[in-house]
């Protein structure tokens, strides 16, 4: 009978310390309960924190699951847009689901004319039992245009530079010029035909002056295209790294695009787009009958 009793009471503390157990581990303090909240890392997803041009599109998507010890299903979605310390709501949506995916496709000119610095878009998922987990990322814009200022050419028979590399924002001359084929972008010459001319590598009358340029020998002749804009000196002058100047730039007509703008006079304003897309619009500060010399105020489009 004592053995009897013995066992019994051996059960029953196993019992209570089986039991114990379970409620310890239920009421661990470090189990995480929150859900499961990811950005969506596929292809033409944006995952991580990134750079845009003005107008540029970009999309974003969140990829959401239960927790999984609690199961809770998830009960609402928040997405944000965080700028200057002031908060617009993308979506706010209520949900029952155990997983849940979203994706929207951004861009930041039509959200606000003055986009350019830092845009931090937040997701927040809450599920039943109130559990939250919330992620973000930064989207950095960057300038809308670039002032290059003002930029002084030579014409073929002058010792200043006529070619000029957007990417180097530098005039080479005749002696540089042809060591950096795949960057020089444009050529200033003065003719007997079109006298004071901006042109492509690859325009036939900057390819006449075979004493000087001798463009024929050259290996790589980028095809920059030109176009005049009906824009005044003080618009032109009035251009700012804002949302409003950008978008008072024309886009650039590929149609009508030409390897050469000439017969020019001061205050003429042209556009030029290089073969790697980058759009320029450039003001004639000045021209000089001697010596055959021009200055160019020169803003690149982002």
């Amino acid at each position: 009978m004592k053995k009897m009793r013995f066992l019994a009471f051996m059960l029953m503390a196993a019992a209570v310390s089986f039991t114990a157990c379970n409620k310890d581990e239920e009421e661990d303090p470090n189990l995480d309960k929150t859900p499961v909240l990811t950005f969506n890392a596929a292809s033409g997803f944006t995952a991580d924190d990134h750079s845009v041009k003005i107008g540029e599109e970009f999309k974003i998507g969140v990829i959401a699951t239960a927790n999984d010890h609690s199961g809770a299903k998830l009960t609402n979605i928040l997405f944000q847009k965080v700028q200057n310390n002031e908060t617009e709501v993308v979506i706010d949506r209520t949900i029952n689901e155990a997983m849940y995916n979203w994706d929207t496709t951004l861009s930041l000119i039509p959200i606000t004319k003055d986009v350019i610095g830092e845009v931090n878009w937040e997701c927040i998922i809450t599920d039943k039992d109130g559990e939250t987990k919330k992620i973000s990322l930064k989207t950095t814009v960057v300038e809308a245009i670039e002032k290059r200022g003002i930029k002084e050419f030579g014409a073929q028979d002058d010792v200043i530079g006529s070619f000029y590399s957007v990417e180097m924002d530098s005039i080479l001359d005749i002696t540089t010029a042809p060591l950096n084929q795949e960057k020089i972008d444009f050529v200033f010459y003065h003719g007997q035909e079109f006298v004071d001319s901006y042109a492509a590598i690859d325009d036939e009358g900057a390819h006449e002056f075979t004493s000087t340029f001798n463009l024929d020998a050259w290996t790589t002749q980028n095809a920059t295209r030109f176009q005049m804009i009906d824009m005044t000196g003080e618009e032109f002058d009035a251009l700012e790294d804002n949302y409003d100047s950008w978008m008072t730039i024309p886009e650039f007509n590929d149609a009508e695009g030409l390897t050469s703008v000439t017969k020019l006079s001061k205050d003429d304003i042209f556009m030029f787009k290089t073969v790697n897309d980058v759009i320029g619009v450039a003001k004639v500060v000045d021209l000089y009958t001697k010596g055959h010399k021009s200055k160019l105020d020169i803003i690149i489009k982002k």
